[in-house]
């Protein structure tokens, strides 16, 4: 591109730009309108950046007569809001169907990059199409794009997947292991979700994306801006490079030396974003209400012999956990013998090849069996009956057995009378203002719950991982139309829409902030009618489910207010396995644990474990405030 525009008069740029852009519009108004632009540009001083946006404008005007009305909308299973139409216009007629989609969370960014995706293809603009996401939000985009859209996308899952198809979503984690199966094409649409991850230029996935092929491309975040002023700078380079000019002009023009996230000019910088960025905040939307998220913690005493049952659980897991801990630093500092060491014998290890598995499968059963105690004593007693058959069966760790068997008979007498935990359920439900769902984790104690409740004479339905795709929207119309009660796993939850209750009674509390998260917003969503919705909390006292909320969910704030990308917030601290449960959290908590037990100095640890997920949350809203959305109305060139 010359440093500044040719000689040319008006007319004849403007067969160049026809020539350059063959769509370019026929109509004659609005090719006066353009000559007119031209006229004006040319007799005005610019430069590089200038001579960018008067190509653009070309390109702009050329799509404005085929994207008056859009197309696709009578064919959607959903109604659009104001906000997310208004968003489509502006990516097709102005940003020539490149954006960088940046509202607020909540918004419905997904919604409005689908539809753009939808208008495209009805006009047989685009074949070949590029969806990258997270991997925990795959299967949410196949969901959304099949039930909203009638969109079936395939799913390219490992490297050895149908990389050739025209059309598919991978993770960005697959993307960076095989990039050479993306790049040996050109895209016609590529969607990048989450995009936030890629923003460091020296990164593989950053040069994967900047050295694509592409027509049209969209990059969705609430956050395009975290650490470094220069996160806006590399993510909008690969979507419209030139944009905001070379790397050294735009450190020159708004970059502060001493503080790597100030902006010298807020004001030019969001002038020039709103080229290609849109960004509308939640107070900002007209016609859009966001209810106010009540949260409530109901704590109670444990009875005399819950008390003594959770005791004992917890002294043979930390006691367990410990040993296993000793051992494993024992193989790291090969101060063990193979052959003879009796740790191999008492957890029936028998290769060296899996014993750093098996060490794992044995630390995690002892997690889920604290976990389980802090749900309901019935799934810790059948946890308790797995690992006694487990070892009578395959004949290792026999000194243990007898331990686990008394607490196993300790637990069988408590199931007998309804817990105080359950009690406080009850009168929870004969408060509730109208439709609850009641999430708990694991199966046995959903099954406890359904038995109780319905000894009690409630109605209710049940969702969880066992029901068959075909009846899921039966169960939830019925829920719906006869049902002011739902009980339901995670595992049966994840997509379910479900706005028209509005109260969430978490009988357990994941250790996983993001789990939590996702059960509120089955509820907390852009179609809830209600004022305000509802999360009710209960913990037992003195139980480690009891510091887990207060630090862990409290601290970082997840039941006040939604938080976005909670997983790139909590950083590797979430490295999540198949199910979504994020085992590497969960053995943090739990080294904290055995090494503390119920003390002052477990808390300390947990605040410090979330410290810097709360100092992160603190810089997105600085950064949003002072830049990001700084001068937001300003208008485009």
């Amino acid at each position: 591109m010359p440093d500044d525009p040719p000689e040319n008069n008006t007319s004849n740029l403007l067969k160049k730009i026809q020539e350059a852009f063959p769509n370019l519009i026929k109509d004659d108004s609005l090719e006066n309108k353009l000559l007119e632009v031209l006229q004006q540009l040319r007799e005005a001083p610019f430069g590089n950046a200038d001579w960018f946006f008067m190509l653009n404008l070309a390109q702009q005007v050329s799509l404005i007569r085929g994207f008056q009305q859009l197309l696709s909308l009578e064919d959607l299973t959903i109604s659009l809001f104001p906000h997310q139409e208004e968003a489509v216009s502006q990516i097709l007629q102005q940003m020539q169907g490149s954006a960088l989609i940046a509202d607020e969370v909540g918004l419905g960014k997904t919604i409005t990059a689908c539809t753009v995706l939808s208008e495209l293809k009805i006009r047989d603009l685009i074949n070949s199409i590029l969806i990258i996401v997270p991997p925990s939000l795959v299967e949410q985009w196949c969901r959304e794009l099949r039930e909203k859209f009638n969109f079936d996308m395939p799913v390219v899952g490992s490297s050895r997947g149908n990389w050739k198809q025209d059309q598919f979503i991978t993770s960005l984690n697959l993307v960076t292991l095989n990039p050479e199966k993306i790049l040996d094409r050109t895209w016609d649409l590529v969607i990048i979700d989450e995009v936030h991850r890629i923003k460091s230029r020296s990164s593989k996935i950053w040069q994967t994306i900047n050295q694509l092929n592409k027509k049209y491309m969209l990059f969705l975040t609430a956050t395009p801006m975290e650490n470094y002023l220069e996160d806006i700078y590399n993510l909008v380079t690969l979507l419209k490079p030139g944009l905001l000019g070379t790397q050294r002009n735009f450190r020159t023009q708004f970059a502060i030396t001493g503080n790597k996230r100030a902006c010298k000019d807020p004001i030019e910088l969001r002038r020039l974003l709103n080229n290609t960025m849109i960004r509308r905040r939640r107070e900002d939307v007209q016609g859009i209400f966001f209810p106010e998220r009540v949260a409530r913690t109901i704590q109670f005493d444990m009875t005399q012999d819950e008390r003594k049952l959770y005791d004992q659980i917890s002294d043979y897991v930390i006691t367990s956990y410990k040993e296993l801990d000793e051992f494993s630093q024992k193989i790291v500092e090969g101060k063990y013998d193979a052959k003879t060491d009796p740790m191999l014998q008492k957890y029936n290890i028998d290769s060296e090849r899996f014993l750093a598995r098996k060490i794992w499968l044995h630390k995690f059963t002892l997690i889920m069996l604290q976990r389980r105690i802090c749900s309901c004593v019935v799934a810790a007693s059948r946890t308790l009956s797995n690992m006694i058959h487990s070892r009578e069966e395959k004949h290792f760790d026999m000194e243990s057995v007898p331990t686990l068997q008394e607490m196993r008979r300790l637990s069988e007498n408590i199931s007998q009378v309804p817990s105080i935990k359950y009690q406080r359920l009850k009168t929870i439900l004969d408060q509730l203002p109208h439709k609850g769902i009641v999430f708990t984790e694991f199966k046995d104690s959903l099954d406890y719950l359904a038995q109780k409740l319905q000894q009690d004479g409630y109605s209710f339905t049940i969702f969880d991982g066992s029901l068959p795709a075909s009846k899921r929207a039966e169960v939830v119309k019925s829920f719906e139309d006869h049902y002011t009660l739902m009980v339901s796993t995670d595992a049966g939850s994840e997509g379910l829409n479900l706005q028209f209750a509005n109260s969430v009674i978490n009988w357990d509390l994941p250790w996983n902030p993001m789990r939590i998260e996702q059960r509120i917003g089955r509820i907390y969503r852009l179609t809830q009618q209600a004022d305000r919705v509802f999360i009710f909390n209960l913990a037992s006292k003195g139980t480690i489910e009891e510091y887990v909320l207060d630090i862990l969910h409290e601290k970082i704030g997840v039941f006040r207010t939604i938080l976005g990308d909670l997983n790139h917030l909590l950083g590797s601290l979430v490295n999540t396995n198949d199910d979504g449960r994020s085992v590497k959290l969960e053995s943090e908590i739990m080294s904290f644990f055995v090494k503390h037990g119920h003390s002052q100095k477990l808390r300390t640890e947990l605040e410090q474990l979330v410290t810097p997920v709360v100092e992160k949350i603190n810089v997105e809203e600085e950064v949003s405030r002072n830049v990001l959305d700084a001068g937001k109305y300003i208008g485009t060139y």
